[in-house]
């Protein structure tokens, strides 16, 4: 199979899995009958076959394809620096206390409510992810780097999106952090973050960096 259309493929199996299996029908027909541990054990498994196959043929395949754009270096290349660097702060801050939708926050018993990152996003894993591949995006413009990196963008703002959908219609708790809180990054409220929320913005900037400084080596010039 062309590469191309390999990743669109995976890409959309990716994607679409991961919307579909958290949809209340689907997720609770599925629970009714294998379990609610079953069914995590699925989903993950789930979303691993798709997802690792897809980051293998994207990286078979990266920089292949045409290019619709090129806009490394200058000032885009200086502000893609910045959203990748923050999108790690925000991943690792936001597992150093999970989201109100995450699943760390179901699993460990937490209450709903608006803590650590989440004062900024309720979603700072997703928002982390989100600018990390956009910035990659748009360094990166041939075919297959914006077939991974924009499945990477949709699976994150979908699926928090749909995660604010149906646990607002399940938890009163839920739609009251929604009325506190933004979807989007909000640098209005860092102020509301408490002190290990950003030690673990720190770390994850510090990781950004560190890759940043061994990207070239690391990942051949992507």
């Amino acid at each position: 199979m062309d590469p191309i259309l390999l990743i669109a493929a995976l890409g959309a199996a990716f994607l679409i899995t991961h919307l579909a299996l958290p949809h209340p029908p689907i997720r609770a027909a599925l629970v009714a009958r294998l379990g609610a541990g079953a069914y995590l054990g699925l989903y993950s498994a789930i979303s691993f076959a798709t997802l690792i196959p897809l980051t293998m043929s994207w990286w078979g395949a990266r920089h292949q394809g045409p290019a619709l754009w090129m806009l490394r270096g200058g000032p885009v290349g200086h502000l893609v620096e910045l959203l990748v660097l923050l999108g790690f702060g925000f991943i690792i801050g936001g597992v150093v206390r999970p989201a109100p939708a995450s699943i760390a926050t179901t699993m460990q018993g937490l209450p709903v409510k608006v803590r650590g990152l989440a004062h900024v996003t309720r979603h700072p894993l997703m928002m982390g992810i989100s600018l990390w591949a956009l910035g990659h995006m748009l360094v990166n413009g041939w075919a297959s780097d914006l077939l991974f990196f924009g499945t990477m963008l949709l699976t994150a703002l979908l699926g928090a999106m749909h995660q604010d959908h149906r646990k607002a219609a399940a938890s009163p708790e839920y739609a009251e952090v929604i009325a506190q809180t933004s979807f989007f990054p909000n640098p209005l409220r860092v102020g509301a973050v408490d002190g290990r929320s950003w030690a673990g913005f720190a770390v994850g900037l510090g990781v950004g960096l560190v890759l940043r400084v061994f990207h070239t080596s690391l990942f051949s010039g992507g």
